[in-house]
């Protein structure tokens, strides 16, 4: 198990810190003989297609750390990275890419530096994300990633319709880099080629939920912004101010608006958010949708 960490590890690049880091905590797994089987049996039940509860599963991973003695952000994130060899299996079964495998499960590196920085741990914080990639219905198809989902609203524009309830896709956006737009484009297109059955000759349509949609982005960022290229994709169609709770994905580190002269501004966006918050404003979030007008 231990060179399938680290065979794992090298294959997506992970840095030497971490892989030592990760290495340390399988054997903190491996030396204590309950933590192991615990271990070990929920990986094989995923391995044996027995799960019937990914949540159970992730978070029986995440109790292997109080067996141990480590964190559990680590342990589970063991257990999802030595997962992968049977997902690659699954993919090839499905005819699905290696390089859709690849740039699929290189989020789980994407959120080991996330959980670094922000809870100064190697591991995962965020492990309940991961269901949907196991059960292969989430898939990165170049720069973002995609889902199905039953479309939470209707919506028509240009003559194009999609009834609330039918197919539309989820985009989300992991943190592996600028949100350069030819980027995004690319993926879209690839989406629509790879999701194009599901839609069964119906308008492709994309939807998203996220912080980088919050429309009062048009107030305080730059009119370069990366971020407001991405939002011009989108018709936002509903909106609101929230406490706070994605200004880590900002700052790399967990919010608290008592001590904003703490938060870094290293950043051109983290400045821009800095004198936002400083004047009395709040973050927010944004859902937006769109028609995929391009080729498949």
């Amino acid at each position: 198990m231990r060179q399938r960490i680290e065979n794992f590890c090298r294959e997506f690049d992970y840095p030497q810190p971490a892989i030592e880091a990760l290495l340390q905590g399988w054997n903190a797994v491996e030396a204590s003989p309950s933590a192991q089987k615990q271990f070990l049996t929920l990986l094989n039940d995923y391995e044996t297609d027995r799960v019937e509860d990914y949540s159970k599963l992730i978070h029986a991973g995440t109790d292997c750390g109080d067996l141990c003695g480590i964190s559990g952000y680590t342990t589970v994130f063991l257990l999802l990275a030595c997962m992968t060899d049977h997902a690659h299996t699954l993919y090839r079964k499905q005819g699905i890419s290696d390089e859709i495998f690849h740039d699929t499960f290189s989020d789980l590196k994407w959120k080991l530096l996330e959980c670094k920085k922000v809870k100064d741990v190697w591991g995962t914080f965020v492990a309940g994300w991961y269901p949907r990639f196991y059960q292969l219905t989430r898939f990165a198809l170049g720069r973002l990633q995609f889902e199905t989902i039953p479309c939470p609203f209707s919506y028509e524009k240009n003559g194009k319709t999609v009834q609330e309830g039918e197919t539309a896709l989820n985009v989300h956006i992991p943190s592996c880099g600028p949100l350069d737009h030819t980027l995004c484009i690319d993926s879209y297109r690839k989406a629509a080629s790879f999701y194009q059955k599901e839609f069964n000759g119906r308008p492709i349509v994309f939807f998203c939920h996220s912080w980088l949609l919050y429309p009062r982005h048009y107030d305080f960022l730059p009119g370069n912004s990366r971020i407001l290229t991405f939002m011009k994709d989108y018709d936002i169609v509903e909106s609101k101010e929230s406490t706070g709770g994605d200004l880590w994905r900002i700052f790399g580190q967990e919010y608290c608006p008592e001590n904003l002269n703490k938060l870094p501004a290293d950043t051109s966006l983290q400045r821009a958010y800095l004198s936002w918050l400083k004047q009395g404003n709040a973050p927010g979030s944004g859902k937006g949708i769109f028609f995929w007008e391009g080729s498949v």
